[in-house]
């Protein structure tokens, strides 16, 4: 039996979710306030011979300024050439204006969120949700097992034995064989992917449930700052990001979400018992173990980073009947991906070993001011 459970995606803050790629100034051009993103390859093929031999001398003779305004003027033209618009921050078109302006000192690249190909609408990938829900419960598994509690503290002491040693290497390779360990012991019991018992939990990709018209995105500049609010040096980011309640204009998406109970007894499964799963599984367990673990997370991070947690989000973390606070994304930083007791990792500014970051990459809110990444609430849609 499958059991299918509508839900609501509720951004309580800007959500970046990566797509590994970078847009630059050959694939958008500026219209007021808005970025519209275009195919390139779209222009090329409308092109006559004349143009092309044109842009071909532009690139030829270094004039790379040239070379790329012939792209946007022609993309400006051809609308069937158009993906997806988004609205633009103030800050963001200044600093995206002046990269078009000025190649020489900045590359104008933007970070795009995961969009539907065809329709360029932004898309919630499943297995980004899912991902949350399996480190909540892998956290929650491993509190219950006190074998493995003592065989994490063990392995992280020895790891940062060899880091004091200067021996980063294997520090590295310690921190790398404990999560194998895990997730071994807490999921795969004993065997590969096949057995993975987190096999019986489907999440479809989340969609928006706007209108057409009211976008559910928009581009700022995210920075990276110390929790006592002065910004690291570097340059700042332009990422397309979710619209949240924390910008007082919250997007929300829809998505399914299946648990297969015939999936569970498949006999690679093997016995649950062993790695304390409370079989079967139902949908109170998963919302549970994730409010425990990102509710623990929120509070830490908000006490530490106070001046980042706007009023609007944090005044609704409390996540509703039968629903849950999930981290996602780009910017969730190590703490809330990794579990408690096991949690270690370089910072390579200060050259040593952390148990917590001293830093948060944060945006800027539609309504002023600024805020941290990844905080959403699902629950049931009615």
């Amino acid at each position: 039996m499958i059991e299918t459970v509508r839900y609501l995606l509720i951004p309580l803050t800007p959500v970046h979710i990566g797509t590994g790629e970078t847009a630059g100034p050959e694939e958008y051009f500026l219209h007021n306030n808005l970025l519209v993103r275009f195919r390139p390859a779209e222009v090329f093929a409308s092109w006559s011979d004349k143009q092309r031999q044109e842009y071909e001398a532009c690139l030829a003779a270094h004039k790379v300024d040239d070379a790329l305004n012939r792209i946007r003027a022609s993309a400006g033209k051809l609308k069937s050439s158009h993906w997806y618009h988004c609205e633009l921050a103030d800050s963001a078109r200044s600093a995206l204006m002046n990269a078009i302006a000025k190649p020489e000192q900045a590359k104008g690249e933007i970070r795009p969120l995961p969009r539907n190909p065809y329709t360029g609408s932004v898309v919630i990938p499943g297995s980004a949700i899912k991902g949350a829900f399996r480190m909540a419960a892998l956290n929650s598994l491993l509190a219950s097992r006190e074998d493995l509690c003592r065989q994490a503290k063990r392995e992280v002491l020895r790891a940062r034995d060899a880091a004091a040693r200067g021996d980063h290497s294997q520090a590295r390779r310690l921190l790398e064989q404990l999560d194998q360990a895990l997730q071994k012991a807490l999921f795969r019991n004993g065997g590969g992917i096949e057995r993975d018992p987190f096999r019986f939990l489907k999440v479809s990709d989340a969609t928006p449930c706007r209108a057409p018209g009211q976008p559910a995105d928009r581009i700022d500049l995210a920075q990276v700052v110390w929790a006592d609010g002065a910004a690291r040096q570097g340059p700042m980011m332009a990422v397309e990001r979710l619209r949240s309640r924390a910008d007082g204009d919250e997007a929300a998406f829809e998505l399914e979400i299946s648990i297969d109970h015939g999936r569970m007894n498949h006999p690679h499964v093997g016995d649950p018992k062993r790695i304390g799963v409370p079989w079967p599984v139902d949908r109170a367990w998963l919302m549970q173990t994730a409010n425990f673990f990102f509710l623990t997370r929120f509070q830490e991070e908000q006490r530490r980073f106070l001046k980042y947690y706007p009023e609007k989000a944090a005044s609704a973390a409390s996540p509703p009947r039968e629903g849950c606070l999930l981290r996602l994304g780009r910017y969730s930083h190590f703490e809330s991906l990794s579990l408690e007791g096991a949690r270690l990792a370089y910072n390579r500014q200060k050259k040593k070993w952390i148990t917590q970051g001293s830093t948060r990459t944060v945006c800027e809110l539609a309504g002023g001011g600024h805020s941290v990444f990844g905080w959403v609430l699902l629950e049931p849609r009615s």
